[in-house]
């Protein structure tokens, strides 16, 4: 394919050096962006279209990116932008992403995590940015609205009990405002995590779509992580993560597993509704596929003590295959 007809993409290839170059599409992701691979000669790059997005998130993406770089990681380095358009130019990774390696070899499953795992234990020794938002328990509560408007069963309900739940989930929310406070890239995800070939350790480890980020207690990228909404992680495993995790934080236990087990409900819900507004509003169908896995994940943090009085309000409310009533644990 080419730009043709395209005034804004022509001129911004044309002044970086990409004028006649070969043009691939890449799979959109939820987002209003776009992405392009570009091929001139031996050399690549990826065109990032956020021409639909706001200047001040592709500011933003710009901004994370520098700091996550000068802090030893490794996100995409960005060759040229033009931020007032909405075009950017940006390093090829590839196309290793974590969820296409575990997809076609299941034995670098448990490494792939492991890695990834070790990434947001090297985020909790950066300082923190300034320049990001930290939601409180009220906006974490606030989060969640997408649910409440838009997923199936949840929007009919009535306002009261709706504000009830809320007000439940506000209270055990509470508990992680004087938590640990990390830089949170908010969609830690196996399609969001790439492998750079010929590097090792964390250099290798590749960081894609953190522009949303914003400061939050650091199971939040756990969940991201551990409660793929995209691909199955059965408990055992995701049991044996957060183990190793532990093991790599020194964190108490306990309480590390609470606000893991408070942050994917929290996460997860938003999701859900977000899934069912890209379906309805965005004609983006696939997404409601996923859903019974969210739903899965929800039920699977639903079952600590923390939400027992919440858990018989909300299980019900839950889509999916996971239809047996929920019991209380003993712990995450």
């Amino acid at each position: 394919m080419t730009f043709k007809g395209d005034a804004q993409v022509q001129s911004f290839l044309e002044a970086h050096g990409w004028a006649n170059c070969d043009i691939k599409v890449l799979v959109a992701d939820a987002s209003m962006r776009q992405y392009f691979r570009l091929k001139l000669g031996a050399k690549s790059a990826i065109l990032m279209d956020a021409r639909r997005s706001s200047q001040q998130e592709t500011q933003r993406f710009c901004q994370i990116s520098s700091w996550l770089k000068n802090h030893g990681l490794k996100p995409p380095g960005i060759m040229a932008q033009n931020v007032s358009v909405g075009l950017l130019l940006l390093e090829d990774f590839g196309d290793d992403l974590f969820a296409h390696i575990m997809e076609h070899d299941s034995l670098q499953i448990r490494p792939l995590y492991k890695i990834g795992l070790e990434m947001l234990i090297h985020l909790r020794s950066m300082p923190l940015p300034t320049s990001l938002g930290q939601p409180s328990s009220n906006d974490l509560v606030e989060m969640v609205s997408p649910f409440w408007d838009n997923y199936d069963g949840a929007a009919e309900l009535k306002m009261a009990v709706r504000r009830s739940i809320n007000r439940t989930l506000q209270k055990i929310l509470k508990c992680l405002d004087n938590g640990p406070k990390v830089l949170a890239l908010r969609d830690c995800h196996a399609e969001n995590l790439i492998i750079i070939a010929g590097k090792s350790g964390l250099d290798a480890v590749g960081l894609l779509d953190f522009q949303d980020a914003f400061i939050c207690h650091p199971a939040y990228d756990l969940v991201s992580l551990l409660q793929d909404a995209r691909r199955d992680v059965p408990p055992d495993l995701e049991r044996e993560m957060l183990n190793y995790y532990l093991l790599l934080s020194q964190d108490d236990p306990a309480c590390f597993i609470k606000a893991y087990r408070i942050l994917g409900v929290q996460r997860n819900l938003r999701i859900l509704g977000v899934f069912s507004a890209l379906a309805a509003q965005g004609g983006k169908r696939r997404y409601l596929h996923l859903q019974p896995r969210v739903c899965a994940y929800v039920r699977r943090n639903l079952v600590h003590p923390v939400f027992d009085d919440l858990r018989d309000d909300l299980g019900p409310l839950l889509k999916g295959s996971m239809g047996q009533p929920l019991q209380r644990g003993s712990h995450g």
